[in-house]
């Protein structure tokens, strides 16, 4: 790949912080290969940055990398141009990590350079230059350093680059720390890391005479640079599998994660456009391996799952489900809970036509018609749109004795369901506004809401007292709560069904029945009990 116009033949996945940058400033001398092989060596990726062919490199791309390596070799000017003074000091200001080696870089920019350069190279390199020459090639690393401790370097032939014919002596500033020693008493490397972390070698790393030596420093250097955890957690998405899903469904969405120092926290993301855009679900601990997401609610249509794994130092690994389809085939549940049959309507007064609906893709429109002679003929009453539930009818004042209300309710997809009363009356005289409906019969009313998510009401009038039993059945049958068993007065009553059964127990989601027996009479309506 090529990266800032250097040509780099390694083939590698670029993530925030996922390699090691070497800057190639000595000019044309061909050294690279020391630094990247023992880059390699370490195990990062090194990307090289030749100043010769681009210029200074870019801060995003110096901040892209875990740590930056720049080696001026035996470059003795422009070691550091203002260009790259700048990039350099924006850089470190940040937080980075460098690692500077070089024989002459003091003698340029302290003993030739500019007050500028000068006030660059102590600041920022974090050291006083000596002198150009120790006239010593041979190191000792400081005892106890985490760089130095132990080392002994050479910089005379063997398989280096055989090129330190000055090295520099140099003194470490206030808050940084001597790396190597020359024979006798003369520093030839500092390092420095409060606010940011800096290494400098006043000589040629790549003049080190022994390819393990060279290995040993830079991985001590780089660890030195690149303290913590690297690794990003590793993240599968497992489900859902490619397919579809009926709305009103639970989506499973599952995943395996593990991370060399542990899985912080996991972020689940949808897209409905087919990972164009991502929106946030749930925000987990990293011990979780699935989400529930349901789709009542949801629109119809693709749905893909993104789910992120993060570890303490906010490195990230990201995974991504196939891609599901979210259909909605059925129409809405719907049911009149007024009128429901056996009531007698007063004519020339107002009554209101109430009615129960759900739709996991929402409800569009209730139709609503009537009868006045048993379903023979229909005539339109209105259309309403959504959240309407109820409807004022201005009731003829008419005699009928075969009447019936239609509800057609739709779907967003236009999906119909139609719920029907039974036989109710119209009574031609009048009654006062607030006066009651005749009731001839007993009348299991309403119940509402329905579909049920916490409670609903039964409702069911009497014309008169008698003994009444109450009770919500299973599909199977059985006996889930009773609610009245006994003597009731006449007149309308109301009684809610918190959803547990007789035994205390919450009743499973799905289909039940109300039934109201009285005597010589069973009148039954279903609930729906969703969760």
């Amino acid at each position: 790949m090529t990266v800032d116009g250097s040509p780099y033949s390694e083939t590698f996945s670029l993530r925030a912080g996922g390699y090691v940058l070497v800057v190639e400033d000595d000019g044309a001398a061909a050294n690279t290969a020391y630094y990247t092989d023992n880059v390699t060596g370490a195990g990062y990726t090194p990307v090289v940055h030749d100043t010769d062919l681009s210029g200074a490199p870019s801060l995003a791309l110096l901040q892209g990398a875990y740590a930056v390596v720049w080696y001026t070799g035996q470059a003795y000017d422009a070691t550091f141009t203002p260009a790259e003074q700048a990039v350099v000091e924006a850089y470190l200001a940040g937080g980075g990590s460098l690692f500077v080696t070089g024989q002459d870089i003091g003698y340029d920019l302290v003993a030739q350079g500019s007050t500028a350069d000068q006030t660059f190279y102590q600041d920022w390199l974090h050291a006083d230059f000596i002198s150009d020459t120790s006239s010593d090639n041979t190191l000792t690393g400081v005892g106890g350093d985490p760089i130095g401790d132990g080392m002994a370097l050479n910089l005379s032939g063997g398989d280096g680059a055989n090129n330190s014919t000055w090295p520099s002596v140099i003194d470490p500033r206030a808050g940084a720390f001597p790396v190597f020693i020359y024979n006798g008493s003369n520093y030839g490397a500092v390092r420095f890391d409060t606010g940011h972390r800096l290494v400098y070698f006043a000589f040629c790393f790549e003049a080190i005479n022994a390819g393990g030596t060279r290995g040993t420093a830079m991985s001590r250097i780089l660890d030195y640079l690149i303290p913590g955890d690297i690794t990003p957690p590793s993240l599968a998405v497992t489900g859902p599998a490619a397919g579809s899903v009926a709305a009103g469904d639970t989506v499973t969405v599952t995943w395996t994660a593990s991370d060399d120092t542990g899985v912080d926290e996991v972020e689940v993301y949808l897209s409905r456009d087919e990972g164009a855009t991502y929106s946030s679900l749930a925000l987990l601990a990293g011990s979780a391996t699935d989400y529930d997401w349901a789709t009542c609610g949801e629109a119809v249509g693709p749905a893909r799952f993104k789910v992120i794994a993060r570890d303490a130092a906010g490195l990230q690994g990201v995974g991504f489900s196939d891609s599901l389809a979210v259909e909605d085939p059925d129409g809405p549940t719907a049911a009149l809970t007024y009128p429901v049959g056996g009531e007698t309507l007063n004519g020339g007064n107002d009554a209101t036509v109430t009615w129960s609906a759900f739709d996991c893709s929402g409800v569009d429109s209730t139709r609503i018609r009537v009868s006045y002679d048993n379903g023979s003929t229909w005539s339109l009453l209105t259309e309403q749109g959504p959240p309407d539930t109820s409807w004022t009818w201005a009731v003829p004042d008419t005699t009928a004795d075969s009447c019936l209300v239609e509800i057609r309710v739709r779907d967003a997809l236009g999906n119909p369901t139609i719920d029907v009363s039974g036989i109710f009356a119209i009574s031609g005289t009048p009654l006062a506004a607030d006066g009651p409906a005749g009731i001839t019969a007993p009348v299991l009313a309403r119940v509402f809401p329905n579909p049920m998510r916490g409670a609903t009401r039964i409702a069911y009038s009497l014309p008169g007292a008698m003994d009444v039993h109450l009770r919500v059945y299973d599909l199977r049958g059985r006996v889930v709560r009773t609610l009245v068993e006994g003597p009731v007065g006449a007149g309308y009553h109301e009684h809610t069904w918190d959803g547990t059964a007789d035994d205390g127990r919450r009743a499973a989601a799905g289909i039940y029945f109300t039934v109201l027996d009285t005597p010589g009479e069973r009148q039954t309506r279903k609930i729906v009990l969703a969760r």
